[in-house]
């Protein structure tokens, strides 16, 4: 018998602390799941860490339980029809080299945004993976950016594969059209959309601006230009062309505030050079959608779970079912009391 055993006069089992009761005979009798007895001690612990560095308590009494972690399942794979289905809907080019490239190679999404000409040796058909890219806040960037290049995988292993002939030529033919010069982002997030205003409408060149004329006459006389400061403020035009005017200003505005450039306006993105530590990356709501933000194929249409790997679209919201039903009201403590009828 130990030394704390004989000293509590009691077994092993009555030195037993509360937290490792609560978790591994508490929980389990009140029919708790092993994921939610998982979550419990996770919660548990990080409350009693914070309590003891801030010297409410003499230790974590939960850091040293060690449960087991419930079996994980299966993964679910998308069919190869499944896969043609989207391939043959994706609404760009780059989309499809984007996907085709991901599907032969594995390569997760943080590596597959942070590719760049060197990393691809042609000849060899070969494809080195060292990068990965994350969005931080500009807090924590060091350039006060959106996206930050890491030069190490998401595991911290570089890795070195063969790549198909034809994937190799797509990539390689992607480049050249799309004029990607040496250390430039292979996917910037300018290939993937196109050229609208905040109300999804096609962008209007400098002669369509200029063919709008000028605003009605106001009372004092004076007429303003579309697309003007005048026109959208004083003459509270809301045209085509000011609407445009106005989005544009307030993105260069919101640009001069942040230090950040950009030539020009793709999307409501501002593409400027596809450097790898800046705002060109392609994030995850954008590489599967058509012109106007939609799904390039309907969700709902795919059979089975495989869709949501394959499309990207809001959590719980499906094409072409409406709106999401209300959430029912919570009662309130002020709600007056409701006698029953019968």
């Amino acid at each position: 018998m130990s030394t704390r055993s004989s000293a509590s006069g009691g077994s092993p089992r009555s030195a037993e602390k509360p937290s490792h009761r609560l978790l591994t005979v508490v929980l389990p009798e009140e029919g708790a799941s092993q994921s939610t007895v998982v979550n419990v001690r996770t919660c548990l612990s990080a409350m009693m860490q914070m309590a003891w560095d801030h010297g409410y308590c003499d230790d974590n009494p939960v850091k040293g339980i060690r449960l087991k972690h419930p079996p994980s399942g299966p993964i679910v794979v998308a069919t190869v029809p499944q896969f043609q289905r989207v391939y043959a809907a994706l609404p760009y080019q780059s989309a499809k080299v984007f996907a085709r490239l991901g599907v032969s190679t594995g390569t997760r999404y943080c590596e597959l945004i942070s590719f760049t000409p060197e990393d691809f040796d042609f000849g060899g058909c070969m494809l080195t993976v060292g990068k990965s890219t994350v969005e931080v806040t500009a807090d924590f960037h060091p350039a006060g950016h959106r996206f930050l290049t890491r030069q190490y995988t998401k595991n911290g292993e570089h890795r070195r594969m063969k790549i198909d002939a034809d994937v190799a030529e797509m990539v390689r033919e992607h480049i050249a059209v799309n004029n990607i010069g040496p250390g430039q982002l292979i996917f910037p997030v300018r290939l993937f959309t196109a050229r609208t205003v905040a109300a999804r409408r096609e962008r209007m060149s400098e002669e369509e601006m200029q063919a709008l004329g000028y605003t009605d006459p106001l009372p004092n006389g004076r007429q303003y230009q579309h697309g003007t400061l005048g026109a959208y403020v004083t003459a509270k035009c809301r045209c085509a062309g000011c609407m445009q005017w106005s989005a544009d200003y307030g993105r260069s505005r919101k640009r001069r505030t942040t230090g950040t450039r950009g030539a020009g306006v793709v999307g409501g993105l501002a593409p400027g050079p596809d450097r790898i530590h800046g705002q060109a990356h392609l994030v995850p709501h954008l590489e599967f959608r058509g012109p106007g933000g939609r799904p390039a194929v309907p969700v709902h249409a795919l059979p089975g779970p495989p869709h949501a790997c394959l499309v990207a679209d809001r959590p719980g919201r499906r094409p072409g079912a409406g709106a999401p039903p209300p959430r029912p009201r919570r009662p309130h403590h002020h709600d007056p009391v409701r006698e029953d009828p019968g």
